[in-house]
């Protein structure tokens, strides 16, 4: 600001504000709230899938198509390499160390590929019978190993009867793993099935994330 004197009368001259400074302000807040809302977008199906797997009491157990589930985790490996484009300047990402910065880039797009693929079976699940009044009806599977209580999750049987390569889990008390691991000889469980229009096959398994405490499961030798 200076003063200038034109005849008897003083002016003051004021410096405009430099526009293209606010205008940059602007879109660089801009640019950060969309990243962030980019990420959230990258990241919501884990939290589809994390909710879907506190909530649901069913399982396919039937294969699905190759196609789809190949194109799934495809999806996933991109989805995974977008989400570390966009987090690479992120505060968080920065405090890393080199290392742990490698292994997320190297093994990163690789797990979200995983949570894809078992995003494709539990749409394939809600395709086949999200409005399906088939009736269950009780079939008897062996037992392909018993998997112990970790990081949230709940003990439980694995079964794959229709060689689907992907293991169905039926969730169990932690007293019945620990009779498990104990029993001698090949072990059955019965489960409660129904079958879709196109041969689909979904099996109750009562979530493998809830907090309650599971049923026992009717195990009896095979």
């Amino acid at each position: 600001m200076s003063n200038r004197t034109f005849g008897r009368a003083r002016v003051k001259e004021t410096a405009a504000p430099e526009a293209s400074s606010a205008w940059s302000n602007h879109w660089s807040i801009d640019a950060e709230n969309r990243e962030r809302w980019v990420v959230l977008l990258l990241c919501s199906p884990l939290v589809v899938l994390l909710v879907d797997s506190m909530f649901s009491g069913t399982e396919l157990i039937s294969p699905i198509g190759s196609g789809y589930l190949w194109w799934m985790r495809g999806l996933g490996l991109a989805d995974g390499i977008a989400l570390l484009f966009f987090m690479r300047n992120s505060a968080m990402f920065e405090k890393l160390s080199v290392i742990r910065k490698l292994l997320l880039v190297l093994i990163g797009p690789f797990l979200m590929a995983a949570a894809f693929d078992a995003l494709a079976w539990r749409s394939a699940n809600w395709i086949a019978f999200g409005a399906s009044s088939a009736s269950y009806e009780s079939a008897q599977y062996p037992i392909m190993r018993v998997n112990m209580a970790r990081k949230g999750r709940r003990a439980t049987i694995a079964i794959d009867p229709l060689g689907t390569g992907e293991a169905a889990h039926i969730p169990i008390p932690r007293d019945q793993y620990r009779q498990l691991i104990r029993a001698d000889g090949d072990q059955c469980v019965t489960v409660q099935q129904r079958r879709a229009a196109n041969g689909a096959v979904q099996i109750r398994t009562d979530g493998e994330f809830t907090l309650k405490e599971p049923d026992y499961a009717v195990v009896t030798p095979c």
